[in-house]
């Protein structure tokens, strides 16, 4: 699963490069359908699903639990609305074993912002 995949980059950078099918979940209708273009574009239609999702509401969805090995998410977290409750909805879609990859913007009290 790609959590908050945008435009689809990395779900089309993992099913090219691992022959995997993904699931791209995202909030924005816009840019599934560009995502859905640009899979069949680059010949990896078949692997690619994308989900009209949000993880603030309802998530996840009954039909995702114990369903991924794998959740990747590239700087969505800061979006979260509570992010206790967005880990505890990747816990439920896991299967056990499962892994959750992401990266996201992380700051600290007192950074220097210019740095």
């Amino acid at each position: 699963l790609d959590l908050g995949s945008g435009h689809g980059g990395l779900s089309h950078e993992i099913a090219q490069k691992f022959s995997c099918k993904v699931v791209s979940f995202n909030i924005s209708e816009e840019q599934n359908n560009m995502n859905k273009a640009e899979a069949e574009r680059l010949g990896i239609g078949h692997l690619i699903s994308v989900e009209l999702g949000n993880f603030n509401v309802n998530f996840p969805p009954a039909n995702m639990t114990n369903t991924f090995t794998h959740v990747v998410s590239c700087e969505v977290f800061c979006h979260a609305a509570s992010k206790p409750d967005l880990l505890n909805g990747i816990t439920n879609i896991l299967k056990p074993g499962g892994v959750l990859v992401f990266t996201d913007i992380m700051g600290a009290d007192g950074a220097d912002e210019k740095a």
